[in-house]
C-alpha cells in the first residue's frame, strides 16, 4: 500500500514509477480514442428518465432528526468582491465571541447553498436545483456539516446541513472540541474558535457517470466549496483556516460516514478573528 518517506532528498530527485497519485491521474485522462466512447455513455446516461431524477436530487436528507430553519435573507457586506479577495487571509487567533445564527447561515448557503431551480432541457417535468458554485453535470456530490462550539442561538453539538429546506439537522449535541482538535491536529488553532465545517464527498453522485474522472470533479469541487467560504468569512468580518492534514477515519466515525461511499474532504476552522 503506502511507503514510508525514509529519504526526503531521494524523495525530490528520484523518479519513481509507481506512484500512486501518478498512476491515478494517467488513468484519469481522457484523449481522443478514449473520448467518444466516454462521450455516448455520458450521452446515455442523460436520457435515461432514472437517471434525470436522481441526478436533480442530488442533496442528502436526515430523515426524523430536529431542524433549525436558518435565515436567507442576508445584508450585504458592503465590500467589493475584490477587497474582499484582496484582504483574504489565514486567521489562526480568534476572540471566543459567539457567532450568530445569521453568521452561520451566511456561511452555508453562500458556500454551497441553492440559488436557482431549473426544469431540466430533456425532461422539463424534473427540476434540477442549483448551487452558488459549479459543479460537473450539476451533480454536486458535496454535503456540509459544521460542529458548533459556541453560538448565541445554536447548542454546542454536530449539525448536517440541509441544504434543500436551508436548515441545519441536529445529529448530536455536546462539546467535541477535544476530539475534533486531536483528529484535525489543531489543537492551538482551534482555542477560541466557534466552528469547524467539514465538507464531505458522496462519490458515486459523479463518478457514475464520470467514471474514474469522476473522483478529480469531486476534489475541485470541494475546493470551490473552501474557497467560497474563505471569502464569504472574509466578508463578514470573520476568520478561516483550512486544514489538509487531518486524520481521515477519526473525523469519518466523527461524522458516522463509512469512508468509502462518503468521506471526509475538507475541515475548515471558523472564528471570530483578533485582529493584531
Amino acid at each position: 500500500m503506502r511507503k514510508r518517506k525514509r529519504d526526503i532528498f531521494a524523495e525530490l530527485t528520484d523518479n519513481h514509477l509507481w506512484n500512486l497519485w501518478e498512476i491515478f491521474h494517467e488513468n484519469t485522462k481522457i484523449n481522443k480514442l478514449y473520448s467518444r466512447e466516454y462521450g455516448t455513455f455520458i450521452e446515455t446516461v442523460t436520457r435515461h428518465p432514472y437517471f434525470l431524477k436522481r441526478m436533480a436530487m442530488s442533496y442528502k436528507l436526515y430523515a426524523g432528526k430536529k431542524q433549525i430553519k436558518l435565515p436567507k435573507t442576508f445584508t450585504n457586506s458592503h465590500k467589493s468582491i475584490e477587497t474582499i479577495i484582496r484582504q483574504r487571509r489565514t486567521r489562526r487567533n480568534f476572540s471566543g465571541k459567539p457567532i450568530t445564527i445569521e453568521e452561520i447561515a451566511k456561511l452555508l448557503y453562500f458556500s454551497y447553498g441553492i440559488n436557482a431551480k431549473v426544469p431540466i432541457p430533456k425532461d422539463p417535468t424534473v427540476i434540477q436545483f442549483l448551487r452558488v458554485t459549479p459543479s460537473a453535470g450539476a451533480l454536486y456530490p458535496l454535503e456540509l456539516y459544521i460542529n458548533i462550539f459556541l453560538s448565541q442561538d445554536i447548542k454546542p453539538g454536530l449539525y448536517h446541513y440541509n441544504v434543500l429546506h436551508h436548515a441545519l439537522e441536529e445529529l448530536k449535541l455536546g462539546d467535541f472540541r477535544d476530539s475534533i482538535s486531536n483528529a484535525c491536529m489543531i489543537q492551538q488553532i482551534i482555542e477560541g474558535a466557534n466552528a469547524v465545517l467539514f465538507i464531505t464527498g458522496i462519490f458515486k453522485r459523479t463518478t457514475f457517470k464520470y467514471h474514474e474522472r469522476g473522483y478529480r470533479f469531486v476534489l475541485m469541487e470541494s475546493g470551490h466549496v473552501a474557497q467560497n467560504l474563505s471569502l464569504i468569512c472574509e466578508a463578514i468580518s470573520l476568520g478561516s483556516v483550512l486544514i489538509g492534514g487531518f486524520h481521515d477515519d477519526e473525523i469519518n466515525s466523527f461524522l458516522e460516514v463509512d469512508g468509502v461511499n462518503e468521506a471526509v474532504l475538507y475541515p475548515i476552522v471558523i472564528g471570530k478573528p483578533v485582529f493584531e
